[in-house]
């Protein structure tokens, strides 16, 4: 199962974040729900960058 690493930004906080995760479209979907983590104090966050890996250990 490939790995994706992605970068996401958030204008409104001016700030990004880097992840990698099996299933990147859901993961995105994720980051944009309100939630107390990095991520969930704004629903804005936009995907800038990616790269695929074979496994979870080679993106690491």
């Amino acid at each position: 199962m490939p790995y994706t690493v992605y970068i996401l930004h958030s204008l409104t906080r001016d700030k990004y974040y880097i992840g990698y995760t099996a299933d990147l479209a859901t993961r995105i979907i994720r980051h944009n729900q309100k939630s107390r983590r990095f991520t969930g104090s704004t629903n804005d966050w936009i995907l800038v960058y990616q790269e695929e890996f074979n496994s979870q250990s080679e993106d690491i």
